[in-house]
């Protein structure tokens, strides 16, 4: 074979194997990932919200409202921000703890680094 055939049939053969890479680099592929625009509850819910609670753990939970937030201490810990993910549910930003309040809102669903714990209203509990 000639170096002209050999330089021809080399190109094409580096044509036909890259043609469909090139194919699919034309048509890329485009994911949209959305998140429901969750709002917070109204102010009378907010205010029933908030109060002292008995873990079934042994540890208490504070859920106050400074504002238009609520707030959660666990113990003697620091005040937390949570924010609404759900109705009637609130998280933090990193996600690590979880309040799922009942449709009472005198118990709640309390989800600690994959702990799971359930708080009942103390019976003095003052709202805020």
């Amino acid at each position: 074979m000639s170096r002209h055939a050999l330089r021809a049939l080399s190109t094409t053969l580096v044509t036909l194997a890259v043609l469909p890479l090139t194919a699919q680099a034309v048509e890329p592929t485009q994911v949209e990932i959305t998140t429901p625009r969750v709002s917070l509850p109204d102010s009378a819910t907010l205010r029933a919200m908030t109060g002292d609670f008995a873990l079934s753990d042994g540890r208490s939970l504070r859920v106050l409202r400074p504002g238009l937030h609520l707030m959660v201490a666990i113990g003697r810990g620091w005040a937390r921000t949570v924010e609404p993910v759900g109705e009637r549910q609130f998280a933090t930003a990193d996600g690590r703890l979880v309040l799922a309040f009942d449709p009472g809102l005198d118990t709640l669903r309390v989800i600690e680094r994959s702990r799971v714990a359930v708080a009942t209203r103390s019976s003095d509990t003052t709202l805020r």
